[in-house]
């Protein structure tokens, strides 16, 4: 996989690789969703595939090569003469193999917040792997039910338990706020609450 930053392009077809190089680089990738108008279950821009996650954030299956982002389209895929099912099955295999190297750090803010942070050695792989289900699925075995996830920039994910939701607003929020303001990569100052059932906004 390429090195963190990445840069997204909108040439499509000029920029993808052949089938054979490609489907190792086959990822979700997440953006902010600045309009309430992209709130739909499947939205197409530019032929591109797009499906809203969670109130501000969008994901897109997308090729990353050499640093470039290319949304995936049915043109891209008829070039390459595969399916979306195709795709998906590449996409999951390369997300398992990416999940492998995620690490996990347990920290107690100042005010006494307990939470634990994710992190990748591509840093911008770090927010897709949060919002993978297969790994959701385990956060919520390892949490015992549900669980709180906030994701200020595609590089910062913060996970908390059930017993840390009363302290959050008032010890730990605006620093999820102040990092997804300031950030160059920002995607969500959402609190998110993550269950087997799915993602749920619980402040925006």
């Amino acid at each position: 996989m390429d090195k963190f930053p990445l840069e997204k392009t909108e040439q499509g077809l000029e920029s993808v690789p052949v089938w054979e190089q490609a489907r190792a680089c086959i990822v979700p990738y997440l953006e902010p969703a600045h309009s309430a108008k992209e709130y739909v279950p499947a939205l197409r821009s530019s032929d591109s595939l797009v499906g809203m996650i969670t109130n501000k954030i969008k994901m897109y299956i997308a090729v990353i090569c050499k640093g470039i982002i290319v949304p995936l389209s049915e043109a891209i895929l008829r070039t390459w003469d595969v399916t979306w099912k195709t795709v998906r099955l590449a996409m999951d295999e390369n997300m398992a193999r990416l999940s492998e190297l995620i690490t996990y750090e347990e920290h107690t803010s100042p005010r006494g917040f307990a939470y634990m942070s994710l992190h990748h050695p591509v840093p911008a792989y770090t927010s897709s792997l949060a919002f993978y289900k297969p790994f959701r699925d385990k956060m919520c075995r390892y949490w015992g039910g549900s669980y709180y996830m906030a994701a200020p920039e595609r590089s910062t994910v913060v996970l908390f338990g059930k017993e840390e939701l009363p302290k959050y607003v008032g010890s730990f929020r605006d620093d999820v706020l102040l990092t997804y303001d300031c950030s160059m990569r920002p995607l969500s100052g959402e609190l998110l609450e993550v269950s087997p059932q799915g993602i749920v906004t619980l402040l925006d």
